[in-house]
């Protein structure tokens, strides 16, 4: 016989920078959009271009100082980060991985509470981990090349080697423009649609607000 019972799933830690991380992503595409407004036609937003412009830089660096301090550290101290490392038999999965973002087959189950430590125990599919190194190597990128766009002498080494490809501010803004939107359609679009199309992931995005998950247990 079994039973459902109610599991925390997500620790409040966890969910608060989840969230900060997406809000600080979405308003570094806006005020990126204001800075490029006589482009898209927008209307400003934060003020004025240069008012713009700071919130980016502040929120750029405020963004880069999350991921890579507060939630690598978050993910050390949890021992959650070696869930993060590929390993060979990762690779037994990327195809049905690419069958599950279109709804084909059967959803595995990789993150799974454990009765007897009280605990439920975080696990990460191939795609899973290879887009969060993919982020982070993205972040680095986007992240320089914007400080080269805000202080070219400081950071004209980035644009010496971004010459190898062509002129460099025009690289340097290609490179930066593209990155932004991989974040907008395969950071924030594909996730939002893993969490809310794909039935298998509606317990994971409630978990991601109340923190609590679902778990069935023999008696």
């Amino acid at each position: 016989m079994t039973e459902e019972i109610t599991v925390q799933r997500n620790p409040l830690g966890f969910r608060i920078i989840h969230w900060i991380h997406m809000i600080a992503i979405v308003l570094l595409a806006l005020t990126g959009w204001q800075i490029y407004g006589s482009i898209w036609g927008i209307q400003p937003i934060f003020g004025s271009y240069h008012v713009a412009r700071a919130w980016h830089m502040g929120i750029g660096i405020f963004t880069a100082f999350w991921w890579f301090i507060v939630m690598m550290y978050y993910c050390t101290v949890t021992g959650n980060m070696k869930e993060h490392f590929l390993t060979f038999a990762d690779f037994s999965y990327v195809w049905n991985s690419v069958k599950n973002f279109f709804g084909i087959g059967k959803h595995p189950t990789f993150s799974r509470y454990n009765p007897r430590t009280g605990k439920w125990y975080l696990k990460y599919n191939f795609g899973q981990k290879f887009f969060f190194w993919l982020n982070t190597l993205a972040l680095i990128v986007i992240g320089l090349t914007g400080l080269a766009g805000w202080d070219p002498v400081t950071f004209r080494w980035v644009c010496d080697i971004l010459a190898v490809f062509g002129p460099a501010e025009v690289v340097r803004r290609g490179v930066h423009y593209i990155l932004f939107w991989y974040f907008a359609l395969i950071g924030l679009a594909s996730h939002a649609y893993f969490g809310v199309v794909l039935p298998t992931s509606w317990q994971t995005a409630r978990s991601m607000i109340t923190g609590r998950g679902r778990f069935k247990r023999t008696k």
